[in-house]
């Protein structure tokens, strides 16, 4: 049976120092999986956007087609 006084000798002192040392290593290690993570999806994000943008522009150059098409077919009824 373990005494009070048995919970004071160094040995225990040194498994509650590892104890943390592990704690902020598993801490570290957790930090630098959420950065590797958020570059992710940082980087995913953006090619989405370019992705968006990319259509957006294509968008708007259909748009312009279809305008200009529709002014020659216009202009081909005046003539």
């Amino acid at each position: 049976m373990l005494s009070w006084a048995a919970l004071d000798e160094e040995p225990w002192d040194v498994d509650v120092q590892l104890g943390m040392e592990k704690c902020d290593l598993y801490l570290e290690e957790a930090e630098e999986d959420m950065r590797r993570g958020l570059h992710r999806v940082a980087g995913q994000l953006e090619k989405q956007w370019r992705d968006w943008s990319a259509l957006q522009t294509l968008v708007r150059l259909l748009q312009n087609w279809d305008e200009l098409m529709q002014n020659q077919a216009a202009l081909l009824q005046q003539t």
